[in-house]
C-alpha cells in the first residue's frame, strides 16, 4: 500500500520483463489501488492483466472478495439464495467476447468469465467481514446468513495468467461493499483510506490455499484475445504510449478506450485496445473510440432478487437528496414500506405516478422496498 516491495524499494508501476520462467515456491502478489469507484450502473471499468492466476483476491479493509461469473442454473434462478453466480459476489470482472458497432462507434462487448470445469478451481469463500461490521446494521443473521457461513463455489474461474480483463469494484452507491471505505467511515465514524485490492497466488508452501501445487510466471511475451471483427484487447507488462488509430487506452471515467486518452500511457499490469492486423473492416470505419457495453452482470447487494445492476424497485427510484429528505420517481402508484437497517417498520409510502419529495427522515440507513438508502 506504500508503493515499496518487500526490501523497501519503491515498486510503482514499474515495468516487469521476466526472460526465464521461474515457479513461486510460497507467495507472489500485486497490489492495486483503483483509479476510480463504481458509483452508478456505468463506467469505472480499468483493465488488468497478471503473470500468474489469482487464487483469493482480498480488500485491505473488506477482506476477501470474489467477481461474478457464469450463468445461474433454472433452480439458482427460481431460488435467488441458491445463486452462487451472479449474486453474493463483491466485485466485477469481464474478458472481451466481440466488437459491435452502435451509431458507427464500436462497442466492445466484455461478459462474466463463465463456469470452468477444466481450469476452475473448487473454491472455498469464508468472510465474516460484513457480518461483523454491519450485523447491527444492515444483517438480520437469522433471515440474511449469507456471510455469517462458510460458501463452497464448484468451478470457480479464476483470474487467469496473461489474460486481459476489464475490472471494477464498487463504491458508496452499494453501501457496505463500497471499497472506496467512504460508506464505512460514514457509518461508523472512521477514517479509513480508500483501499487496495492485492491478487494473490500461493505457491507448494502454501498449496491449502489453493488446488494447485505451484505458481509459475511465464516468459513475459505479446498478449492479446483477438476477435472476429478486427479489434483486439491486449495486456501489457510493460508500459505503452497511447497513439492515434493504432492504440487505445482506458478514459479516465472507464466508459471507453479511447485512441486520444487523458492517460496518455498504459501502465504495466493494464490493458489496452488495437486494431488487428487483418482487421480491415475496422480500418476503414475508424473510430477514434471504442465503448465499452455495459451489460447485465450481477447487483452486489445479498438480498438482491434478479442480477439487474439497478436501484430501483419495479419502476420505482429512490435517491437521497439531503435536508433528511428523499427524492421518489415511479412510473406507478403503489404503497411502499420503508424499514430500519435492523428490519423495523419505520414508515409507509403511498406511491403515486412522478417525483415526489418525502421529508423528516432522522439520519441513518433505511430499505425503502428493496432499495438501500443512506438518508443525511
Amino acid at each position: 500500500s506504500d508503493n515499496t516491495n518487500s526490501e523497501g524499494e519503491e515498486c510503482c508501476n514499474n515495468d516487469l520483463c521476466v526472460p526465464t520462467a521461474f515457479n513461486v515456491t510460497d507467495h507472489a502478489w500485486y497490489v492495486r489501488k483503483p483509479m476510480a469507484y463504481a458509483e452508478d450502473y456505468y463506467g469505472a471499468w480499468e483493465g488488468i492483466c497478471l503473470p500468474f492466476t489469482a487464487d483469493k483476491v482480498v480488500a485491505s479493509l473488506n477482506g476477501e472478495i470474489t467477481h461474478f461469473y457464469g450463468s445461474p442454473s433454472d433452480e439458482e434462478a427460481a431460488d435467488p439464495k441458491r445463486n452462487i453466480h451472479t449474486l453474493h459476489h463483491e466485485y466485477w470482472l469481464r474478458s472481451l467476447t466481440s466488437v459491435e458497432r452502435e451509431n458507427g462507434v464500436p462497442s466492445a462487448i466484455f461478459q462474466r468469465p463463465d463456469n470452468d470445469a477444466v481450469n476452475g478451481v473448487v473454491y472455498t469463500f469464508s468472510n465474516p467481514f460484513f457480518i461483523n461490521k454491519y450485523g447491527s446494521w444492515l444483517y438480520n443473521k437469522d433471515a440474511n446468513p449469507y456471510y455469517a457461513e462458510e460458501h463452497t463455489y464448484p468451478e470457480y474461474p479464476r483470474l487467469a495468467a496473461e489474460k486481459p480483463y476489464i475490472v471494477r469494484f464498487p463504491g458508496e452507491r452499494y453501501y457496505e461493499f463500497d471499497l472506496s471505505s467512504t460508506f464505512y467511515n460514514e457509518l461508523l465514524g472512521e477514517m479509513e483510506e480508500a483501499q487496495t485490492v492485492t491478487f494473490n497466488a500461493y505457491g507448494k508452501t502454501q498449496a491449502d490455499h489453493t488446488s494447485r501445487v505451484a505458481a509459475t510466471v511465464p516468459v513475459t511475451k505479446a498478449m492479446q484475445t483477438a476477435v472476429a471483427d478486427g479489434y483486439a484487447h491486449n495486456g501489457t507488462f510493460a508500459a505503452v504510449e497511447v497513439s492515434r488509430g493504432t492504440v487505445y487506452g482506458i478514459n479516465h471515467q472507464g466508459t471507453a478506450f479511447d485512441d486520444a486518452s487523458a492517460l496518455s500511457t498504459v501502465m504495466p499490469f493494464r490493458t489496452y485496445m488495437s486494431v488487428t492486423t487483418d482487421g480491415a473492416m475496422a480500418r476503414a470505419a475508424y473510430s477514434h473510440l471504442i465503448n465499452i457495453s455495459e451489460l447485465k452482470g450481477g447487483a452486489i447487494s445479498p438480498d438482491a432478487m434478479d442480477d439487474e445492476d439497478n436501484a430501483q424497485n419495479d419502476g420505482i427510484i429512490v435517491r437521497p437528496i439531503g435536508g433528511h429528505r428523499v427524492s421518489v420517481e415511479s412510473e406507478v402508484s403503489s404503497r411502499m414500506n420503508v424499514t430500519t437497517a435492523v428490519g423495523l417498520l419505520y414508515r409507509i409510502l403511498d406511491i403515486q405516478p412522478g417525483i415526489a419529495t418525502y421529508s423528516g427522515f432522522q439520519p441513518g440507513l433505511y430499505i425503502f422496498g428493496k432499495t438501500k438508502v443512506m438518508v443525511k
